[in-house]
């Protein structure tokens, strides 16, 4: 206490306008009792537990030290730390030569981290730039793979298809085959039109009752394929029923360009899988599937078989 009683001697003496006082934390209280007895200006700043850094003097000088970043001398500024020398007296001379020297040392300092870190983001980025590479790399085999896999579900959905198509048209000649062997008494087979008539009138009598329960509302009916008396009994079928009938034999003589624009016109589609070729009957699933429309397969050409399939969707 006592070299701190000689520095607030010296300050009221004018020896000096700003002081620096280092002493033990246990003086505090009885420091700052003797500054506020003096009416000086002060700052007590905790360097450690144990050890405390007293600046006190002219309110001026207090004044410029509160709008330091910081008040621990290894952590000033080379401004700062000019300023403060100055402030305590030291030679003007020297601290104009430790401020040079803390500058180009500074600058040295500074210069050294920023190639350090030039060096660091340097190879960070080559890193991430070839990490990048890495996985448009990747990118590009799954994106491939993706395309393979489409592709392949693709051809595997049109093999369905076909294998779909094939199997009604071979159900359709196992019906026929069947038919073929079976002996119905009154009954003789017609190779034309596939369906079996009988001799007398009691067939004439059949198709008219099987007309009048068949009701379309003007729907639009169109058969794709079948032979020349499926087709006439289907349009009697249709007509008599308030229905529009519309015919296209699947691309043997009629234009397979006009399959299309036909098929989206009819309410209601049917496929005689025994007269039909594969890609019409494909063509026909595919409209009237993107369309929602109705579509009926013929698996075997008797009448009756055609009317129950036009009354289950009318």
């Amino acid at each position: 206490m006592k070299i701190f009683v000689h520095h607030i001697y010296e300050y009221k003496k004018g020896l000096r306008k700003l002081v620096l006082y280092t002493g033990p934390v246990s003086e505090k209280e009885r420091i700052i009792d003797k500054l506020e007895k003096h009416e000086i200006s002060y700052i007590v700043d905790d360097v450690s537990s144990e050890k405390i850094n007293v600046f006190f003097g002219a309110g001026e000088c207090i004044n410029v030290l509160r709008n330091f970043q910081t008040l621990e001398l290894d952590k000033l500024s080379d401004t700062e730390d000019f300023i403060l020398g100055a402030m305590l007296g030291y030679d003007l001379i020297i601290q104009c030569r430790r401020f040079v020297k803390r500058k180009n040392g500074a600058d040295r300092k500074n210069n050294l981290i920023k190639t350090e870190q030039h060096d660091q983001n340097k190879t960070v980025a080559c890193n991430y730039k070839t990490k990048i590479n890495h996985l448009e790399k990747d990118l590009q085999e799954k994106d491939f793979i993706i395309r393979k896999n489409e592709y392949d579900l693709k051809t595997i959905k049109n093999r369905i298809e076909e294998y779909e198509i094939n199997e009604m048209i071979l159900k359709e000649e196992i019906s026929r085959l069947e038919f073929e062997n079976c002996s119905v008494e009154g009954f003789e087979y017609d190779d034309e039109c596939s369906c079996f008539e009988q001799n007398n009138c009691e067939y004439k009598n059949r198709i008219d009752s099987i007309k009048s329960s068949v009701d379309l509302s003007s729907k639009t009916v169109l058969l794709v394929g079948g032979r020349k008396k499926l087709k006439e009994y289907c349009r009697e079928i249709v007509e008599s029923g308030n229905g529009l009938f519309v015919h296209h034999d699947g691309g043997l003589e009629d234009s397979k360009k006009k399959l299309s624009s036909t098929a989206l016109k009819a309410d209601i589609v049917i496929c005689a899988l025994d007269c039909i070729s594969h890609s019409a009957c494909k063509s026909m699933k595919k409209i009237c599937k993107k369309e929602n429309k109705n579509i009926l397969y013929l698996k075997n050409t008797a009448v009756s078989t055609l009317s129950e399939q036009i009354k289950a969707v009318c």
